[in-house]
């Protein structure tokens, strides 16, 4: 976790990713001040071609200090009308949205590769309909474990982690899961509890770092409640049995105990069909580590 002082209003802030300001208001504050700054920086002395006053400015443009002084010189020289239709000359060209059909102007440098409007709507559309399921180019393709692992090292490398989800902002964690996290909080105020923690090459749903006590939730279709599926049940979306999803649960726990952990599991049926029991009984495991 990295501190630093806003660019903007210089308060302190605390983040792991390189964050110059502690809001988008700082943000753009602190860049309009910069291109202020760097016109001042840049800015010349220049002599107006009309009244030959000296006037200060970045660039030069057309040598004059003033549209006033531009007019009155066009006049003078009978050039007013021409000055005045001149129009710079588009280099773009219209081009057709994929999904509206509307005509929109595109510029010469995104021609190639801009075939949208610019309408959120458009967009979400497109990404949709062209990008999802089949469509998407990606579909079906999976990493060789040579690119996986050049992943991880870029990872490591760059970011001090082997594991992309660690850099998430919003990590997910079910509303059950969140309540027992803000439930044992209150029972325990004196312990640093945590959620999504890592463990080794394991994210953990809870943990008391004190007592190296982990308490993981367990949902009934993510983890193929015994009670409900059969062992040759094929997950879908993990593209297991759930007798291998078994498994890999138990190698999981054995791991985490000889980690020197102490693992409580809570299972998704139990816990909503009688929480107070539930608590009662993880209350009791951790008074009884203590």
């Amino acid at each position: 976790m990295k501190t630093r002082n806003c660019l903007n209003c210089n308060k302190e802030i605390s983040s792991r990713y390189n964050r110059k300001a502690c809001s988008e208001i700082c943000r753009k504050a602190y860049r309009n001040e910069y291109k202020r700054q760097l016109k001042q920086k840049n800015a010349k002395e220049y002599i107006c071609r009309h009244c030959k006053k000296i006037f200060v400015r970045y660039r030069k443009r057309n040598g004059f200090c003033s549209r006033s002084c531009a007019s009155k010189m066009y006049i003078a020289d009978g050039t007013y009308d021409e000055w005045r239709s001149i129009t710079v000359e588009r280099k773009g060209i219209n081009k057709h949205c994929f999904v509206c059909k509307k005509l929109f102007y595109c510029e010469p440098s995104k021609i190639q590769t801009r075939n949208l409007c610019g309408s959120k709507e458009c967009r979400k559309t497109y990404m949709s309909d062209k990008m999802s399921g089949e469509n998407n180019p990606f579909y079906g393709v999976k990493h060789n474990k040579k690119s996986m692992q050049k992943q991880k090292e870029t990872l490591m490398s760059n970011h001090g982690v082997s594991n992309g989800y660690d850099l998430a902002k919003h990590k997910t964690s079910s509303k059950a899961q969140l309540e027992i996290f803000n439930k044992l909080k209150n029972i325990f105020p004196h312990f640093s509890i945590e959620k999504e923690k890592r463990i080794g090459k394991y994210r953990v749903d809870i943990i008391i770092d004190e007592l190296k006590t982990i308490v993981e939730y367990n949902g009934s279709y993510w983890h193929a409640d015994p009670r409900k599926y059969k062992k040759d049940y094929f997950h879908k979306k993990k593209g297991l049995l759930a007798e291998e999803i078994w498994k890999n649960d138990k190698l999981r726990l054995k791991e985490l105990k000889a980690l020197g952990y102490n693992v409580i599991v809570v299972w998704e049926d139990d816990y909503l069909s009688d929480k107070k029991t539930i608590f009662k009984e993880i209350k009791e495991r951790i008074n009884g580590i203590k």
